[in-house]
């Protein structure tokens, strides 16, 4: 046996171990973003042969979800669903690395520390929603693009078309995506012949035009309410910081730009000769530039790509003969861990670890790290990285897993056990998903105004009040002597306190 699991390649273990993390952690989420249960709505709609016309979102990933039985457990299956689709983006991830990486193909053991174990592709692979179905279009795309690239035809084109179009009806991105392989034909140029380059990007642009003209001709993207998002949006000093540190600290360690920075050749060289992704990088780095709300979620389609470049740096530093000066490295070291400290402790990102041991701890175990790297310790550096990404990875879940939790039981609990219309003040949609036409959103129910003939005039039996959005929200029932508490739900992360509550209206 023993010399049987020394015959196994390493890389065989990283991806036994992505689907052991996967499956252990595959339900600890309460309940899921509201965003995840409108899809899931959107499914149930195009089992009927329809689809909402109150739905912003594309349809492809409902259109996926409605595969999963309609009687039961939906949810559940849903996060099957997402973990089919992880384990499918690991696999392509690893196919692109080697056919980027024909001269650092020793540089694939960080690379996959770095994508099992990333805190934020990590945490959104475990909830019900597009983003890993769009990162895996996108890794397809640069696949076939980086495999064909000195051998395209009519065929290997329609198929990179037909993928982005995939990409458009999975998320809004997908027109980027679209716009950085045009423009990475465009820049490559070079490469071909001025006819043959025409002749590419025609049947690019044929075959993708083609494929997705029918959703266009339902679904101007020109009138999608996502392009109104951003002008309610605040732009200051503090959402700059954000992205700044979220983008800095993105890869779940402190120290990754020190390597991009030392070499930054390797990385230059990576986006020179991949053109398509580095457009498509700069492009997504625009957009949440200006969707500072959506950070750190829209990182997802773009980390498996920053990650091959920064695998080569590091595999590079540690084998180099080089030697940089130690008080340099030094001084970048420290300084990276000391904005990552100070970053926590103005901005308190939860997806930087919010909790304070764990925080110390990790800082801690960076201060080592650190020294790992000075050393050149290559072998002490993998153990550490893989030891602190794992703490900031199931942190992160661990803050997450009980997001509506309370709202969640409190909706369960309604659907089992009370009959009568509801009356409700939740805008993350988990309540409308359980109680469905026995429910309504009531704005007034969080005014202190709001009278007794305010709640009769809605026809409700019953009052639930959340505040799973808004944890400074202060309801005092003693004000409201008409309401009475059936059922409290309540917990609490890091000194918040949340709660859902029940109340039967009097008389009714």
């Amino acid at each position: 046996m023993e010399k049987l699991f020394k015959k196994i390649d390493f890389k065989v273990w990283f991806f036994l171990a992505f689907f052991a993390i996967h499956v252990v952690f595959l339900n600890i989420n309460a309940a899921e973003w509201g965003d995840s249960y409108k899809i899931l709505r959107s499914a149930q709609f195009i089992r009927h042969f329809s689809y909402p016309v109150d739905e912003k979102r594309p349809p492809l990933f409902a259109f996926f979800l409605s595969f999963i039985p309609s009687t039961s457990g939906q949810i559940f299956w849903g996060r099957v669903e997402m973990l089919l689709f992880s384990f499918v983006s690991f696999f392509v991830f690893y196919e692109l690395f080697r056919v980027l990486s024909k001269d650092h193909e020793s540089a694939i053991k960080p690379a996959l520390i770095l994508f099992v174990l990333n805190p934020v592709y990590f945490y959104w692979s475990l909830r019900v929603m597009s983003d890993i179905p769009f990162s895996l279009l996108a890794l397809l795309v640069f696949y076939f693009i980086s495999k064909w690239r000195d051998n395209y035809s009519f065929g290997k084109l329609a198929l990179i078309g037909f993928l982005i179009s995939l990409a458009v009806m999975t998320r809004f991105e997908g027109y980027i995506l679209f716009g950085a392989v045009f423009l990475g034909f465009v820049f490559d140029r070079f490469k071909f012949s001025l006819l043959k380059n025409i002749r590419n990007l025609s049947y690019l642009a044929l075959t993708f035009f083609l494929t997705v003209f029918p959703y266009l001709y339902f679904r101007n993207p020109l009138k999608s309410s996502y392009l109104d998002e951003p002008s309610g949006r605040t732009y200051d000093i503090k959402a700059l910081l954000i992205y700044v540190s979220s983008f800095l600290f993105l890869f779940g360690f402190s120290y990754a730009f020190f390597f991009i920075y030392n070499k930054k050749t390797i990385v230059k060289n990576f986006f020179v000769e991949n053109s398509s992704i580095a457009f498509f990088v700069f492009l997504e780095l625009l957009l949440i530039l200006v969707w500072p709300a959506a950070i750190p979620r829209l990182f997802v389609s773009i980390i498996p790509l920053l990650i091959v470049p920064l695998s080569w740096a590091i595999y590079e530093y540690f084998n180099e003969s080089k030697v940089i000066d130690l008080g340099t490295r030094v001084v970048s070291l420290g300084f990276l861990l000391f904005v990552y400290i100070v970053s926590q402790f103005f901005l308190k990102l939860q997806f930087l670890i919010i909790i304070k041991p764990v925080f110390i701890g990790v800082v801690l175990l960076q201060l080592f790290l650190a020294l790992s790297i000075l050393k050149r310790r290559k072998s002490y550096f993998y153990v550490l990285l893989s030891l602190i990404l794992a703490v900031w990875s199931f942190s992160t879940i661990w803050i997450h897993k009980d997001i509506f939790r309370s709202i969640n039981n409190a909706s369960i609990f309604i659907k089992n056990n009370l009959s009568g219309k509801v009356v409700h003040n939740d805008v993350s949609y988990v309540s409308a998903w359980y109680l469905k036409q026995n429910g309504t959103y009531f704005s007034k129910i969080e005014k202190d105004s709001t009278s007794y003939d305010d709640y009769l005039s809605t026809d409700a039996d019953y009052v639930l009040v959340t505040n799973e959005h808004n944890t400074d929200l202060s309801f005092n029932a003693a004000k409201r002597p008409y309401l009475v508490l059936v059922k409290n739900f309540e917990y609490k992360v890091n000194g918040k306190e949340f709660f859902s509550r029940i109340y039967k209206l009097k008389n009714r």
